[in-house]
């Protein structure tokens, strides 16, 4: 059996080189998923942005024959974590998601189908919705 646990870390992005102060006007643009949408300023968390808060997040899951696979694997840790970067947009959903950190790369493809599916509280700066790049942890255990 496959169980996970879903931790967002305090620190946006505290394992990446690139951080920058949220007290910068200027940002990263990025495109939305959702067409017809213009693109927008992408903050980090901190000062006066504050983080959004997760509504609902979703586990993944692994087939029986992905259970099996991992399970006969000698090599293979049964514990781990993968990180994943995601932007939050203003509206509360992932609008990207890339692997940061690798726990095995055959679960790194669920880790982000998992992690797109979350559903946030914006994160406001301001008081304002703003979109936010963080990142959150996946913690695979795999029990037999």
């Amino acid at each position: 059996m496959l169980a996970a646990a879903i931790l967002i870390p305090p620190t946006s992005l505290a394992s990446q080189s690139a951080l920058q102060d949220s007290s910068q006007t200027s940002a990263p643009q990025v495109e939305p998923s959702t067409p017809n949408r213009k693109p927008q300023k992408v903050y980090h968390i901190g000062g006066d942005v504050k983080a959004p808060r997760v509504i609902s997040s979703f586990q993944p899951s692994l087939d029986e024959e992905q259970i099996r696979q991992l399970s006969a694997g000698k090599k293979v840790a049964k514990t781990g974590s993968t990180v994943v970067g995601i932007i939050v947009g203003e509206d509360g959903t992932v609008w990207s998601a890339k692997v940061l950190e690798s726990f095995n790369r055959d679960l790194d493809a669920k880790a982000i189908d998992a992690v797109k599916q979350w559903k946030f509280e914006p994160a406001l700066k301001k008081g304002v919705p703003v979109a936010v790049e963080l990142a959150v942890k996946v913690d695979f255990h795999l029990y037999k």
